[in-house]
């Protein structure tokens, strides 16, 4: 079997996953009053999607790019491929018509691709792998990495909590740790780099409720803490018969749910949470709620409250074991704040062969 050479290189004998096993593409409909002006024209947009299909930027960027460069380009890659194919996995605070389109060049082709470039369009480019033509899906009118190329290039080079998030994903539309793994295992990758793909491939789950929930399950796993049971539902016999929690360690009685900005910031919302989470406290539970700061950029007081809870409450640490995980909290956070810092802004970039979104020192240590 050809191997997957690089985070570019695109062999793959595997069989690609067909495009009815995706979810809809489209799910972030947006106000076309602010589309830029170098959109095509939304009636020709319209009529390459379904009827009263709701409108993709994505795709309307991906289609009217693939116009100007011919029939057969350009092939689409990493998130950009991933959310073509339904898998939104842009980073937060990033949308999909302002995040970059993410793009192979073909040998020799690099400037006529940066020709394309306008204030509204911006492209990363990467280099065409260069042994032999990619494998591709086609998805419509426009070209993609395939399935399992797309997650292993993700699962390689971006930030780790932002990886395991499409792991995640991948994993609800049945691309199982198995296949991963033997895709990687002949890969043109560092060793470090395949076992960090392997890892986070093993931990995916395919009912992650949320972007900011798979980010919080990695961030615990990574500090060594014991492994949640995600989406835990609790009997409590009174106002709220059950109540879900993100996560819960059910052996400590320690839980932790995320409040998302705009999931929980209503006053009803606010009332609500207090009266769930006052059951669970009268039931012996401790509750810790993460915010969006706490999982973005300042983890390192949500991961102390979470281990100290824990060992509270009979999770049995040496002294040298304590020592050595909050040394392991600090490198978390460190790491974190470099990744924020690092983050591509949306004005596009051009970037070689090895390199990929973020920063590739979140993979050197375990």
């Amino acid at each position: 079997m050809s191997s997957i050479q690089s985070t570019t290189s695109l062999r793959t004998d595997s069989v690609d996953v067909p495009d009815a096993t995706a979810r809809p593409v489209g799910t972030n409909p947006f106000d076309t009053s602010a589309a830029p002006t170098y959109w095509p024209d939304l009636d020709l947009y319209r009529s390459l999607l379904p009827a009263a299909g709701p409108l993709d930027p994505t795709l309307y960027r991906a289609y009217d790019l693939s116009d100007r460069l011919g029939a057969d380009e350009p092939v689409f890659t990493r998130r950009t491929a991933a959310k073509l194919m339904g898998h939104d996995l842009f980073p937060p605070a990033h949308y999909d018509h302002t995040w970059p389109l993410e793009v192979l060049v073909p040998p020799g082709e690099r400037e006529r691709y940066e020709a394309l470039r306008e204030p509204d369009s911006p492209l990363l480019l990467y280099e065409w792998p260069e042994n032999g033509d990619p494998l591709i899906s086609t998805r419509g009118e426009v070209h993609t990495t395939t399935l399992d190329q797309t997650a292993i290039d993700l699962l390689s080079t971006v930030p780790r909590v932002e990886a395991q998030a499409a792991a995640d994903s991948f994993r609800a539309v049945d691309l199982h740790a198995y296949s991963v793994r033997e895709l990687v295992k002949d890969a043109d990758l560092p060793q470090r780099v395949k076992d960090r793909v392997v890892t986070l491939s093993r931990r995916a789950i395919p009912w992650s409720e949320s972007f900011m929930e798979s980010w919080c399950r990695c961030l615990f796993l990574d500090i060594g803490l014991p492994t949640p049971t995600p989406q835990f539902d609790v009997e409590t016999g009174r106002e709220f018969p059950y109540v879900r929690l993100d996560f819960a360690w059910e052996e400590y009685e320690v839980a932790v749910e995320y409040d998302g900005r705009r999931l929980h910031s209503r006053l009803t919302d606010v009332v609500l949470d207090r009266g769930r989470r006052g059951e669970l406290t009268d039931l012996g539970w401790e509750v810790i709620v993460a915010r969006w700061r706490d999982v973005m950029s300042k983890p390192r007081n949500l991961l102390r409250s979470v281990a100290g809870a824990l060992m509270s409450r009979g999770w049995v640490r040496t002294d040298e074991q304590k020592q050595a995980l909050a040394q392991r909290i600090d490198y978390i956070a460190r790491l974190r704040n470099s990744e924020r810092s690092s983050e591509v802004t949306g004005t596009g970039r051009t970037v070689g062969p090895s390199k990929g979104i973020g920063v590739e020192g979140a993979i050197e240590r375990p």
